[in-house]
């Protein structure tokens, strides 16, 4: 596999009777040989690129990505199921991506013999919610079209125990973040429930920094985050009406454009007061799991606050899709009850506020 160096001790002092420390390290270096991967690849000359059924790219980086995850996981934890975005029928219609893939993989991993286990380890990520006490979910390249680019992307891995995310870690190859000092070439991002969230540079040879939201107190003077432009190409014209009109309400706060990899990351480091992520078209059922499980953690342990935009706690226990949830909003706690209590008063409705004193 990848020779990656040393890497700093993670910096929490777990109890002999922790029941994540194992997994803690396994995700810790998982993301890591992913990331090196996938830097290598874009590295290259030219980069396979294909067109999936739903009209999203895909390339070499996200299967290679996926293969060194789920072989890294699998063979740490046998009995826990992995969800993951990619499956080998996609890739079975890729022929000249299926050769790249495994070209490259044959490069990094000698255990890699032939095509076979290209997409045996691939299909390890379509595992189902409830056949182990755990399971794990990635996104094995968030944000293809900034990958392309070689602009902002991320690798997210979470585990989910009891229907509660309880481990995130992104690696994000193209940032930097103010509390790595060292992160020029990317940063790691790990959060643990109950243990805080921390960052260090990516390569290894920084120390772990404890992360913090901002003390942002109003949505006046805040510095929001949202999707890039184009990110909402199929809402309806009353959902565009929706959106403007809590834009709108959101008008104090100065609203900046990033790709969706580095939001969470900026809003747990405190570069960030706020985020957010409207359902496509609106509608309940269409928000991965994976694109939000991870980051959402690292920012509730920064000292931050992630629910739905009606106050509703993020439900990971669908699996694949956060189908009880209506949209994300993520904050540094002090805006929160403001930027819900704002969004429902755009659309007509009250915010369910049930669970808000209940951590």
């Amino acid at each position: 596999m990848l020779s990656l160096g040393p890497f700093p001790e993670f910096p929490c002092s777990f109890p002999q009777y922790f029941p994540y420390t194992r997994k803690v390290e396994v995700a810790i270096q998982a993301v890591r040989e992913a990331c090196q991967a996938v830097k290598l690849i874009r590295a290259a000359p030219a980069l396979w690129v294909g067109n999936k059924p739903d009209g999203s790219k895909v390339t070499t980086g996200d299967f290679v990505s996926q293969v060194v995850l789920a072989k890294r996981i699998s063979r740490a934890f046998p009995s826990d199921q992995l969800l993951s975005e990619e499956d080998a029928e996609c890739l079975s219609h890729f022929r000249d991506g299926i050769g790249e893939v495994f070209r490259w993989l044959q490069a990094i991993d000698p255990d890699m013999k032939h095509r076979g286990h290209v997409e045996s380890w691939i299909r390890r990520g379509r595992g189902y919610v409830g056949l182990s006490d755990g399971h794990w979910g990635c996104d094995p390249l968030d944000a293809t079209e900034g990958y392309i680019q070689n602009d902002q992307y991320a690798i997210n891995l979470h585990f989910v125990h009891r229907d509660e995310v309880k481990i995130g870690v992104i690696g994000c190859p193209n940032l930097r973040l103010a509390c790595s000092p060292e992160s020029s070439q990317g940063v790691l991002l790990v959060a643990v429930k109950g243990y805080g969230a921390w960052c260090c540079a990516l390569r290894g040879d920084d120390q772990f920094h404890r992360l913090h939201v901002s003390s942002q107190p109003s949505i006046i003077g805040a510095t929001g985050i949202r999707p890039p432009r184009d990110y909402y190409p199929n809402f309806f014209g009353e959902d565009i009406a929706m959106v403007k009109g809590f834009l709108t309400l959101i008008s104090p706060a100065a609203v900046r454009r990033e790709r969706s990899p580095i939001r969470y990351p900026l809003v747990a480091s405190g570069a960030g007061d706020f985020l957010y992520h409207l359902s496509m078209a609106c509608h309940v059922g269409d928000l991965y799991v994976h694109d939000h499980a991870a980051g959402a953690l690292l920012v509730a342990e920064a000292g931050g606050r992630v629910t739905d935009f009606l106050g509703h706690r993020l439900d990971p226990s669908g699996g694949l899709y956060l189908d009880r949830n209506f949209g994300v909003v993520a904050s540094n706690g002090f805006l929160h009850k403001e930027l819900v209590d704002t969004f429902a008063a755009s659309i007509g409705l009250d915010p369910f506020d049930d669970d808000w004193e209940d951590d």
